[in-house]
């Protein structure tokens, strides 16, 4: 004897590339999910939804209005908001007057193909490829002064999945490596395949100081000097 089940409705707003989105779509039929597509947040305000799936929208897409903030406006009955976005700092004004509703974000996702933004755009800055680019196009050579990445001390602040994963590719350039982290103590990962606590002999910690109320430190925000 089958068991009907009750179907998901998930009301998609933002925008994002079309390929995403087929694959999206391929999964949520697999899984039995109903998605309704509203890049600007305007759904039909008598239809039910379960859930809102964020996709990237506001001044990322050009709109004044994120279609979050319209959605859930229209649709109260929603329980669970979900963004493609790690941070989610951007969405608290959005999700403060809606403290019942539960938002799950996607950290950790986007931490390789950041990380490897940030280590393009250091070689970008090291190697002055948009000068290179210029000469090259006027048919001139010059002689450019470059650097090269061990030369660099990078300081990493917050030692998250974004940050375990560019200590991880900037270390085979010997990069100097600094992480700053608000509760060390959470642990750091693995970086450059150790502890963030226990790299190499010399490995120190140190406090950093940021004025408060009172001019005091904050002794949560500490660093480590990556191998």
């Amino acid at each position: 004897m089958s068991v009907a089940t009750a179907t998901v409705r998930c009301l998609i707003v933002g925008r994002m590339p079309k390929p995403d989105l087929d694959l999206v779509r391929l999964k949520a039929g697999l899984d039995g999910l109903e998605l309704v597509e509203a890049p600007s947040g305007e759904a039909p305000p008598d239809e039910h939804f379960d859930c809102v799936w964020r996709l990237f929208g506001g001044r990322l897409a050009n709109e004044e209005v994120d279609p979050l903030q319209r959605a859930l406006s229209q649709h109260p009955e929603v329980r669970w908001v979900h963004t493609v976005s790690a941070g989610v700092d951007h969405l608290d004004e959005i999700m403060a007057p809606h403290p019942d509703v539960i938002l799950t974000n996607s950290a950790g996702v986007v931490a390789v193909p950041i990380a490897e933004f940030v280590v393009g755009c250091l070689l970008h800055h090291c190697k002055r490829f948009a000068e290179i680019r210029t000469l090259q196009a006027s048919a001139r050579w010059e002689s450019l002064q470059l650097r090269e990445l061990g030369d660099l001390r990078v300081v990493i602040v917050g030692f998250g999945a974004i940050g375990r994963e560019l200590a991880r590719r900037l270390g085979p350039f010997r990069c100097r490596l600094t992480a700053v982290r608000r509760h060390p103590e959470a642990g750091g990962g693995r970086a450059g395949h150790r502890p963030l606590r226990t790299g190499t002999a010399g490995c120190r910690m140190r406090r950093r100081r940021r004025a408060g109320a009172g001019g005091s430190a904050d002794p949560g925000d500490q660093g480590a000097h990556l191998p």
